[in-house]
């Protein structure tokens, strides 16, 4: 079997493998070029450190010779007297020291010439005495008359040596020395004629430079590259150094160093050496065999990297020959969509475990938990939040009971939550069967009214909305507080317009002209009528006697009176998880009740609804079975013992019943074991202490309600409220 995917990965590896072994050469070439250069390059400054010493010994014995003749002191004697008759006696004296000294410099050829700084006084050498016009014929010498007038001219402003180069044939021959000494109006001038074999050598390629320019080429032609050359110098600052600097330029290795105690430099010059054949074969050789170790080295990894990709399409594709090729990648879409799939339904699930985890985070917002690994940053953090209370309930008759038509509603408004661009961060809990609350962030009450009001478009006319709104708080700590402020305002849900959104400002308006029906009481006055209390028609009538008779309400608030009445009965048959037509036998006309609110006799209606319903919940109860009494027995044991170390079979033994028969009535009585259901009992009492006693300890708590250890009681109320009682306890007193 052939995989086209294998071949490209061998022409891939191959055209690798060229390409290292191109840049192993390069690298390699450049390595033994550099390597022969720099063996070249020690070897010339080898020989350079020799030559330099020997041109600062000839250097140093040519000066050396107007040290001798200044120290007689004749030269400025002669400049003293001159231009009087005497001079010649001077000229006289010169010639002698310039001869005797002379004659001890016999190794170093050059030839000194003494005269003063004017166009008439006469030169003295060790030839003899002449006039400067004699001197400067080509015969005699090579110094001109124009070098002569350069000489005074730069002497004027200039103290420093002056040099002259002299070609011939365009290669430097010799140079002329010029230095001055001291004097008053006349001053002596002293000329080295030095050639150029004498101090540096022959066939060598440099040139000699100061901080003004290039002074001498060995080679006139190389006057434009010396010239690119000195400007390099220039810039690495190597002007006059004392020892042998190596410079490297292209094609040249440059070596500078002073010329002695002569105040210019010399820059010496040689190419860069080349291979020779030997090296280059022996080179090749090396490269060669590498090159081949490279390639199959490469092979081989090749095929090591395709070998899973060869098992894998083996197991794929076990029924193809082969002898025929195939296109792996080809085999591998094949099965893509499994693979796509899978992952489509990994991403599901991680997203449904963080919305999960959201969920939870805002849940533990909203009832003040402390929160831990805050998933907003920190501007979140800190910005302007508003919480929102939607509160929904069937208003049809058809709908009453029917808890899949409020959770119908309750997605249209998910839907509505999740399609906000205009707000940030906006965010839907669900809190209960008919409640959601909103968290978003916002700066002003436009901001409020822009977002909740469109959700009473969203809900169906057979389902009545009621949605409070707290004050903008600044920090997302405050959003505890804000639910708080919405529950208390929910309780004013009856007493303003449908429709409205309730808030504080709403409320104070209102106040005047409201009546009294919180959430509390209507709770209360539900849970007597479900638990059979006798006070529950009694309660009914204190209502209607303190929003009725005692206050004058206004035709509208009267109206959302009676709506909240008839809103309560339609809670007491959801409480009870049944109907009308189950409970008392016969239907009730919601929508008769709420268009005749004003007449005297809708109020009579309810109350006999009212009365119907607890007759009915009594009649049903009058009788309990034998497992009833049990029920209460066991229930009343743990009410009445819930704060000692009880176990099931101490219950067992109060009813006279069997441990694994009284399990299986905790599982009618709660759909849980005992276990469970005593803690639960006691998480109750213990909230109960914490609400009359927010300051109490928690081991002294735990020990109250029946713990044998603080820690086991805190597991338990932590698993039962999501948090601590000491989180319970700052949140109680908020």
């Amino acid at each position: 079997m052939k995989g086209t995917y294998q071949k490209k990965l061998n022409k891939i590896f191959y055209i690798l493998a060229i390409s290292f072994i191109l840049i192993v050469t390069i690298f390699s070439s450049l390595f033994n070029y550099t390597y022969i250069n720099q063996n070249n390059n020690k070897n010339l400054r080898n020989s350079l450190i020799s030559k330099d010493s020997t041109i600062k010994n000839s250097l140093s014995l040519i000066l050396s010779s107007t040290s001798v003749i200044n120290e007689t002191g004749i030269a400025r004697e002669w400049a003293n007297v001159y231009p009087s008759k005497k001079d010649y006696y001077y000229l006289l004296q010169l010639y002698k020291e310039i001869c005797k000294y002379g004659n001890q410099l016999n190794t170093v050829y050059y030839q000194v010439s003494v005269t003063l700084n004017d166009q008439e006084s006469l030169i003295v050498n060790n030839e003899g005495t002449f006039s400067k016009s004699d001197f400067f014929k080509k015969t005699f010498s090579n110094f001109t008359q124009k070098m002569w007038d350069d000489t005074l001219l730069y002497f004027a402003d200039n103290k420093a040596p002056l040099i002259f180069p002299i070609y011939v044939n365009n290669k430097l021959d010799s140079l002329y020395y010029i230095s001055i000494d001291f004097g008053k109006k006349y001053k002596p001038v002293f000329i080295y004629d030095i050639p150029i074999t004498s101090i540096i050598g022959e066939n060598e390629n440099f040139f000699i430079f100061n901080k003004e320019g290039i002074l001498a080429n060995s080679d006139k032609e190389d006057e434009k590259a010396d010239l690119a050359i000195y400007k390099k110098i220039q810039k690495e600052n190597l002007n006059n150094v004392e020892t042998i600097e190596e410079f490297d330029s292209l094609r040249q290795f440059i070596y500078v160093f002073k010329l002695g105690n002569f105040p210019f430099s010399i820059a010496y010059k040689y190419n860069k050496a080349t291979p020779s054949f030997l090296f280059l074969f022996v080179f090749i050789f090396i490269l060669s065999s590498f090159a081949i170790a490279i390639i199959l080295l490469f092979h081989n990894i090749s095929n090591k990297l395709y070998q899973p990709i060869k098992n894998t399409v083996a197991k794929l594709a076990c029924s193809i020959n082969d002898n025929n090729d195939i296109d792996e990648f080809e085999i591998f879409h094949k099965n893509i969509n499994t693979l796509n799939n899978m992952n489509k339904e990994l991403e599901k699930a991680i997203f449904e475990k963080n919305m999960l985890k959201n969920q939870k985070y805002f849940r533990d917002l909203i009832f003040g938990f402390p929160f831990k690994n805050c998933p907003l940053n920190e501007d979140q953090l800190l910005s302007n939040y508003c919480v929102a209370n939607l509160e929904l309930s069937a208003s049809a008759n058809d709908y009453e009971g029917n808890d899949w038509y409020i959770q119908l509603q309750k997605n249209n408004i998910y839907l509505y939550i999740q399609s906000q661009t205009l707000f940030r961060d906006c965010y839907a809990i669900n809190t209960g069967s008919k409640t959601i609350v909103i968290i978003f962030q916002c700066n002003n009450n436009e901001d409020i009214q822009a977002l909740l009001n469109p959700i009473f478009d969203e809900i169906d006319n057979s389902c009545t909305i009621y949605i409070s709104a707290s004050k903008i708080r600044k920090n997302i700590s405050q959003i505890a507080k804000s639910y708080k402020e919405v529950q208390y305002l929910a309780d004013y849900k009856y007493t303003i317009s449908e429709n409205t959104i309730i808030t504080n400002e709403l409320i104070t308006i209102n106040k005047k002209d409201s009546f009294f029906f919180p959430l509390a009481l209507e709770n209360k006055f539900i849970y007597s009528i479900v638990s059979k209390q006798t006070n529950a028609l009694a309660i009914f009538d204190e209502l209607v006697d303190d929003n009725l008779i005692k206050k004058n309400l206004s035709s509208d608030t009267r109206r959302n009176f009676i709506y909240s009445l008839i809103g309560t009965m339609i809670r007491v048959f959801q409480e009870l998880k049944t109907t009308p037509k189950e409970l008392i036998g016969r239907n009730l006309d919601y929508p008769f009740l709420y268009s005749n609110w004003a007449d005297k006799k809708t109020l009579f209606i309810i109350r006999n609804n009212f009365k119907d319903i607890i007759e009915s919940i009594s009649q049903i109860n009058e009788e309990y079975n034998d497992e009833d009494k049990l029920i209460n027995n066991m229930k009343n044991y743990i009410y009445e013992n819930y704060n000692d170390d009880i176990m099931l079979i101490d219950i067992a033994q109060y009813c006279n019943i069997s441990t694994a028969y009284c399990s299986t009535l905790f599982k009618k009585l709660s759909n849980t074991n005992f276990k469970e259901f005593l803690n639960k009992y006691r998480i109750e009492k213990a909230c109960e202490l914490i609400s009359n006693n927010p300051n109490i300890k928690t081991k002294e708590l735990s020990s109250q309600v029946g713990f044998n250890s603080s820690n086991s009681f805190i597991r338990a109320f932590k698993k039962e409220l999501n948090m601590t009682p000491k989180n319970y306890a700052e949140f109680i007193k908020e």
